[in-house]
């Protein structure tokens, strides 16, 4: 422990106590600080200097095994926290995969809910028009109820008049048998009237035919008699002037 230290691990030794470091050149010999480093010149200074130093040194190892300890626990942690980071950066690579996944999907989702949202906009025009479709049929509906209250009406009050016009028929109908078999009866007479005259107008039909013969043969023999009147009509003129021309000869 009494090797004299160079200025290098005087220097090192400072930086691992934190002490203050100066030159020697700057350092006054009649002044030993605790925090000084700088070696003196006297035996007593020196073995002062060198218990300090000592004191120094064993801190310092006590402070480098606490270090020693400190950096175990820290690479431990270290170990540890690689570890982790490297559980950390697998997750991180599993959750990049997952929100490309779920990236796609979702892109897939808003695809499907827009053309579910086409078809939704699709189904309300048509129910729309169902709507108002069976608003026309509504109305449609009340009109024709309020027509069939009407021709319910128009029935009952013809029933009600078939009803009446069917008891007055009841009523009537003795009446109107009678004077049908009556009308039957005067058709009967008038078939057997029309029957007679048709008759008749034969019988006619015949006399006339008959009258039409006789008359177109009387008609024949006017004709033949008129040929021969006139014949002998030509003849007797012939005879007259043949007389008279004898006579003029003769005279």
């Amino acid at each position: 422990m009494g090797r004299k230290l160079s200025q290098k691990q005087l220097a090192v030794l400072a930086g691992l106590t934190g002490a203050r470091w100066k030159p020697k050149s700057a350092e006054k010999e009649n002044l030993v600080h605790p925090n000084s480093l700088t070696p003196p010149r006297t035996t007593t200074r020196a073995k002062t200097y060198t218990a300090a130093l000592e004191k120094t040194i064993n801190n310092q190892k006590t402070r480098i095994l606490s270090l020693e300890a400190s950096n175990s626990t820290l690479e431990a942690q270290n170990t540890g926290l690689n570890h982790e980071l490297d559980d950390a950066h697998s997750l991180i690579h599993s959750l990049e995969e997952s929100h490309a996944t779920t990236t796609a999907h979702l892109s897939t989702l808003e695809n499907e809910l827009s053309i579910v949202n086409n078809t939704i906009s699709e189904q309300n025009t048509i129910i729309k028009q169902k709507d108002q479709r069976i608003n026309r049929l509504v109305r449609d509906k009340c009109v024709l109820s309020s027509r069939l209250a009407c021709v319910k009406q128009e029935l009952l009050q013809a029933v009600l008049s078939a009803e009446e016009s069917r008891m007055q028929s009841k009523k009537l109908s003795k009446d109107t048998a009678n004077h049908i078999e009556s009308l039957l009866l005067s058709v009967s007479r008038l078939a057997a009237a029309v029957s007679a005259q048709r008759s008749a107008k034969d019988k006619m039909y015949k006399d006339l035919r008959a009258t039409r013969m006789r008359e177109t043969r009387a008609k024949s023999v006017v004709q033949k008699l008129r040929r021969q009147l006139a014949a002998k009509s030509k003849w007797t003129g012939m005879k007259g002037r043949i007389s008279l021309v004898s006579q003029s000869s003769a005279r």
